[in-house]
């Protein structure tokens, strides 16, 4: 049990010749920091100090401690035979920090014609007695009775100083006898419930889910505990505690529910607070909480041309990179061009980076531009609504057939260029063309270079003739929007070899 001392000095201080009759000056209990009484400060000197044969004994201090809170009934008594006259001070400290002092708790005066209360000294509060009070001519003892308040919170040890005076009724300071106690007061340390278990671990929780775990709340004393509440200061952690389960009898228990319901992704640690009429008992409580997040390699399928009744495939890889396990409810789309197969529909993805794929087929069914949604609904954290949306996009009959019948007439200093037109697709389909893309090379064994766009069967690459003994042409048909073909030239600072634009269009991740 962790002790505290509580300290009561009383000094029973005082001329009881005609100035100090009706009480002694505040400082006289002998209470630090000045430590100084009536005998110490030469007034009632004329004997050492508690040389005499009488005692002084203060009644009503609790053996077990003070409670906070708590106000105690004492008496002083003060007794020497032969002796005819009686004074006192009492005061009550503790030390809030080194060297500095102050009263500790507050005096109630319960018998105000023999005792008073003097709050001269700021901090300070000594019971003294009155004119009354001294008891003049009575013999043998005297002895007054007050009140003290015990602080209302636990400030360690209390020190109790008091004085007394007991004086020959002659009417001045000599031949007196002074008598100065101090004893120290423990606080009293309540007991406090048992819980059981008092760490309470929830682990990993998936965030929007619940866990439960179960708390005992044990009273091993002989006496009732009120509980006045059970919480924790984070709203994630929860009890199903009502005032209706507040008394707790000796040698009894409460069965308490505890929950934890992430609302983040976080390592939590809390502790849950027992408030009770005796001493809080505390558990601490700890979990985290998890959530799968969907990572997937793309957020767009762009599919290559293709002919109607043709079919071509594209993944996507959807990888686990949370710490709980991702499950997919559907993954849809809306036009029937878009077919998919994902394994993973029926087999949850778990945690740790792990993924699985998934295949969508496109088959066109007319030659046009076909643009869709993928809409994969998951538990995924960091969805919209639990739903991640990929784009796709697919283009059906219109892939050119090859340029032909290319010639290159030289017209000093340019090469003029002219082919047939583009009408039909690989597969035979009629087209239209929206563009021709021109590319040259000097050596044979190189890789085409882009030149130019031609909006027609004629080209002209001025000045070639007179800077270059050689060079080789290769023009290819295209069909689709001039806007982002001349994007792509642009980006690419007019310079890109032949085959990137076709890889850009089929491979590019287009986003809306």
């Amino acid at each position: 049990m962790r002790i505290f001392f509580v300290f009561f000095i009383i000094l029973t201080l005082f001329q009881l010749a005609l100035g100090n009759a009706a009480g002694p000056p505040p400082q006289r209990a002998g209470e630090p920091p000045l430590n100084q009484t009536c005998w110490a400060i030469a007034c009632h000197n004329w004997y050492d100090l508690n040389s005499g044969s009488g005692t002084l004994s203060l009644f009503g201090l609790p053996n077990d401690g003070y409670v906070p809170g708590t106000a105690y009934n004492l008496q002083l008594v003060l007794a020497q035979t032969d002796l005819s006259r009686w004074g006192f001070e009492l005061t009550a400290v503790y030390e809030i920090s080194p060297g500095l002092w102050q009263t500790a708790g507050s005096f109630t005066i319960t018998d105000p014609t023999n005792t008073q209360l003097d709050e001269s000294i700021a901090d300070f509060q000594y019971v003294k007695q009155t004119s009354s009070g001294t008891f003049a001519g009575q013999t043998g003892s005297a002895n007054w009775s007050f009140t003290w308040n015990a602080p209302a919170s636990n400030i360690g040890i209390v020190y109790f100083y008091y004085t007394g005076n007991a004086a020959n009724n002659a009417g001045s300071a000599f031949r007196d006898y002074i008598y100065s106690v101090n004893e120290a007061l423990l606080i009293q340390e309540p007991f406090q419930p048992q819980l059981s278990p008092q760490e309470l671990n929830f682990g990993s929780v998936s965030v929007g889910s619940v866990e439960d775990l179960n708390m005992f709340v044990i009273n091993n004393s002989g006496s009732t505990i009120i509980i006045y509440d059970i919480e924790s200061s984070n709203p994630d952690f929860y009890t199903n505690f009502t005032p209706e389960d507040s008394l707790l009898y000796p040698e009894d228990s409460l069965e308490v529910i505890v929950s934890f319901a992430p609302s983040d992704t976080l390592i939590y640690q809390d502790s849950l607070t027992v408030f009770n009429s005796q001493y809080d008992a505390v558990a601490y409580l700890s979990g985290v909480g998890v959530v799968p997040l969907i990572s997937p390699t793309v957020d767009s399928l762009l599919f290559p041309p293709l002919e109607m009744g043709m079919d071509t495939t594209l993944s996507i890889l959807f990888q686990n990179t949370g710490d709980d396990t991702l499950i997919f409810y559907n993954i849809v789309t809306s036009n029937p061009v878009f077919t998919i197969d994902f394994p993973a529909i029926s087999a949850p993805i778990p945690p740790g980076g792990t993924s699985d794929t998934c295949f969508v087929t496109f088959t066109p069914e007319e030659e046009i531009l076909y643009e869709d949604t993928l809409f994969v609904l998951c538990n995924a954290y960091n969805t919209v609504n639990d739903t991640f949306m990929v784009y796709l996009r697919g283009e059906g009959g219109i892939v050119p057939d090859t340029v032909r019948n290319l010639t290159i007439e030289s017209v000093y200093p340019d090469a003029i260029l002219n082919w047939d037109p583009v009408t039909a697709s690989i597969y035979g389909s009629p087209i239209t063309i929206d563009c021709y893309l021109v590319y040259f090379k000097q050596v044979l064994g190189e890789t085409f270079n882009f030149l130019s766009i031609a909006l027609d069967t004629t080209f002209t690459h001025e000045n070639v003739v007179q800077f270059s003994p050689s060079m080789f042409y290769n023009v290819e048909a295209y069909i689709g929007e001039i806007g982002l073909l001349e994007d792509f030239i642009a980006a690419h600072g007019g310079v890109f070899k032949r085959g990137e634009w076709e890889r850009f269009l089929s491979e590019q991740i287009i986003k809306e």
